[in-house]
C-alpha cells in the first residue's frame, strides 16, 4: 500500500476486496460522507474513491487529473469529507468538489 493509503486494481483483487455494492450518486446536492477506500483506475488519470453518505448508501466516485484529483491524494481512508455534486448539462451528475469536514454537527444532506 502506498504512504496515500491508495491501493492498485492489483492489489485489490489479491485482498479479495469486494466493490460490486457501490453505486454512482446520480443526485445533485451536498453530502456528508467517509472515505472507505481510495484505488487508482486501470485508466491512467482516474482515481476511484469509495465512500459511505452519511445516509448509509455506498458511493463510487471517479476523480480525475484535470479536477487535481480534489484533494483526494491528501486523505485517507475513515476521513469525513463534505460532497459536492452537480448536474451538467446532458444530465450527469459530477463530483465537483471535496472538502474536509470536521464539523460533527453539519447536516447529513443538505439541499
Amino acid at each position: 500500500m502506498s504512504n496515500t493509503c491508495i491501493i492498485g486494481c492489483d492489489e485489490m483483487r489479491e485482498r479479495g476486496i469486494d466493490t460490486s455494492f457501490y453505486e454512482y450518486n446520480r443526485v445533485p446536492g451536498i453530502y456528508k460522507a467517509v472515505i472507505d477506500l481510495m484505488a487508482e483506475s486501470r485508466k491512467k488519470g482516474t482515481l476511484r474513491v469509495f465512500l459511505t453518505f452519511s445516509d448509509g448508501r455506498k458511493i463510487l466516485a471517479p476523480v480525475y487529473w484535470w479536477q487535481k484529483y480534489l484533494g483526494f491524494y491528501e486523505r485517507a481512508p475513515g476521513e469525513n469529507v463534505l460532497l459536492e455534486y452537480k448536474k451538467i448539462e446532458d444530465g450527469r451528475v459530477f463530483l465537483v468538489s471535496a472538502d474536509t469536514n470536521e464539523e460533527e454537527d453539519v447536516p447529513y444532506e443538505i439541499l
